[in-house]
């Protein structure tokens, strides 16, 4: 009984203080610092955007230059310690005539673990938020780990890519390829030329196309937990089921390829 006792105290005590650590934690300070930069860029040129634990915006505008506000916040128990490692978080900037690209470095990123989260003496906790403007005829190579990705108002190839997080884009023309693996894709293609191949992948999250009627592409479409539904007139090639789709779009073209794992997809057709 007595063995009993302690370690129920034992359990009750452990709870309590991980209750107080986890308080503690999220009640850890918060540094910012803003960023703004612009660089010229001509119509056709490409953008490219490497983050690791943020959401990354990215509407299409008519100047010749791309223009990119960018907050950088920095969480950890230690305001000084927070105050420390701001200074260590690096945007890593290029550019030439036709191309501009950023790259987020910091120390340690990736690292750390539960206790390090819990007790508060790992790296801080880095979160940098990009809204960018770019020429509206541009190229894009966007790539975030923990974050959502948005684009929107885009003539050009398009290619985003994250982990934990959905992607939405919308009113583009272009060439388009997403991949996430937590989270939904949406993507409205509002004109579409020849093109060998698209990509649309995720692993938990739906998958909603939207494509000009007159489209032509080899699909390939499956689920696994989950349903397709196509407005697409489709020339049917083996076997059709609930979860997997596979034919010609008026008459076949560059392959489109629709996965997901836990979600349904939907391709809808606008005129």
């Amino acid at each position: 009984m007595k063995a009993l006792f302690k370690g129920t105290l034992g359990i009750l005590l452990g709870i309590f203080l991980l209750g107080t650590i986890v308080t503690d934690q999220a009640a850890a300070t918060k540094v910012r610092k803003n960023v703004h930069k612009s660089f010229p860029l001509v119509m056709g040129g490409k953008v490219s955007i490497e983050n690791v634990n943020g959401n990354i915006e990215i509407v299409g505008w008519e100047k010749d230059s791309v223009d990119m506000e960018i907050e950088i916040t920095v969480q950890h128990s230690s305001h000084k310690r927070a105050e420390e490692f701001l200074k260590e978080v690096e945007l890593l900037f290029d550019n030439s005539r036709d191309h501009v690209s950023v790259e987020v470095d910091y120390p340690g990123h990736g690292s750390g673990g539960l206790l390090s989260w819990l007790f508060g003496f790992g790296d801080p906790t880095v979160e940098v938020r990009f809204v960018v403007k770019v020429p509206q005829q541009s190229n894009l190579a966007i790539q975030t780990v923990n974050g959502e990705i948005a684009v929107e108002n885009i003539k050009g190839d398009i290619d985003c890519k994250t982990t934990n997080g959905g992607i939405d884009v919308g009113n583009v023309e272009g060439k388009v390829s997403s991949k996430t693996v937590n989270g939904g894709i949406a993507v409205e293609l509002n004109k579409v030329g020849q093109f060998d191949e698209m990509n649309f992948r995720t692993v938990n999250g739906g998958i909603h196309l939207s494509l000009p009627g007159d489209v032509k592409a080899n699909l390939e479409a499956s689920t696994v937990n989950g349903g397709i539904d196509s407005e697409m007139p489709l020339e049917i090639s083996g076997k059709i089921s609930r979860s997997s789709m596979k034919g010609k779009i008026n008459g076949g073209g560059g392959l489109l390829i629709l996965k997901t794992v836990n979600g349904g997809i939907t391709i809808q057709s606008f005129k």
